[in-house]
């Protein structure tokens, strides 16, 4: 059956329950998203629910609890959809994997200098883990000589690499501008150093899929015309007021630094390519994290993007 046509008020309004990972950055998008009428223009009555991590996040739509992921690394979910969880990738979010592997640790100038050191990491499988296995391998070094540690998000990964309880990790890109600050060096700017990895993507329940098409597809519309906003010249003010507002002043330097990796790299996108999908399909078989490749029909829907463009016109 063809899908209904869209319109961007469909008359009563789209109740969803979106989950997105906690950080300053995600409540900074929801304050903008709400400030800005990206979402009241789709007619959307959207709860946002913060979790730790992806594996989190992947709970919370199974259980119900929530529909839709805005945005979340996606190995964890290609592994759950493998062991039969009811969910599909509905498109892109981040492609440019925003995050650089920094050390405190003089003696730790590349990457390879960690074979034998402890890195900081989430757990294995997920986001960070997978991130750091990815880059090792492409530059050679022996993953297997490498102490990996299960410090948590990248905030919580930053304090553990600044204070020297591990000698690497991977960190968000905005330290970058600041390593002086924190008293750290770049190993790797993954943003350059791994294109082909699809940072995070926004997928949602088969219950949501099956129930809130409409609702959905106008969500990810909502969600291209905030990221195309977000990393223009208009954007910058907005997005440092919004930082301001839940941090204070001080923040003003770090979101000011964020936006400029925005907008220089451009990294969101609701279109999802598929090698890109492909791609992050052998590297969970290589990590033993998904027993084999997953028909792209029951994995990604991309009739949700695609109806979401055509509905922005």
């Amino acid at each position: 059956m063809m899908p209904m046509p869209l319109s961007a008020q469909s008359g009563t309004p789209g109740r969803i329950n979106i989950v997105t990972t906690a950080g300053n950055n995600g409540q900074a998008f929801i304050d903008i998203m709400h400030s800005q009428g990206f979402l009241s223009k789709y007619g959307l009555d959207a709860e946002f629910i913060t979790a730790g991590d992806g594996t989190k996040i992947v709970v919370a739509l199974l259980s119900g609890s929530a529909d839709l992921c805005r945005a979340g690394g996606f190995g964890q979910v290609l592994a759950a959809i493998d062991r039969g969880a009811e969910m599909k990738v509905v498109g892109g979010a981040i492609l440019t994997t925003a995050v650089g592997v920094y050390s405190a640790n003089p003696d730790v100038r590349t990457l390879k200098d960690l074979e034998g050191r402890t890195v900081g990491a989430g757990a294995p499988g997920a986001l960070l883990h997978q991130l750091m296995v990815a880059v090792m391998q492409k530059r050679g070094v022996d993953v297997g000589k490498v102490d990996f540690v299960n410090i948590g998000s990248s905030s919580q990964v930053l304090k553990a690499v600044v204070a020297g309880r591990v000698d690497a990790g991977p960190c968000q890109n905005d330290v970058h501008y600041q390593q002086a600050k924190y008293g750290i060096h770049c190993l790797s700017e993954l943003w350059t150093d791994l294109p082909e990895y699809p940072y995070q993507a926004a997928y949602a329940s088969t219950r949501a899929l099956n129930g809130k098409r409409d609702t959905v597809v106008r969500c990810m519309a909502a969600f291209k015309e905030f990221y195309d906003f977000i990393q223009s010249d208009a954007g910058e003010g907005v997005y440092i007021d919004a930082f301001v507002r839940l941090l204070g002043e001080p923040a003003a330097q770090d979101a000011a630094d964020q936006w400029r990796f925005f907008n220089q790299y451009k990294p969101f996108d609701i279109e999802m390519p598929v090698e890109r999908i492909e791609y992050l399909q052998r590297l969970n078989i290589e990590m033993g994290v998904q027993t084999d490749m997953i028909p792209l029909d029951r994995i990604i829907d991309m009739s949700i993007a695609e109806d979401a463009i055509r509905l922005i016109g």
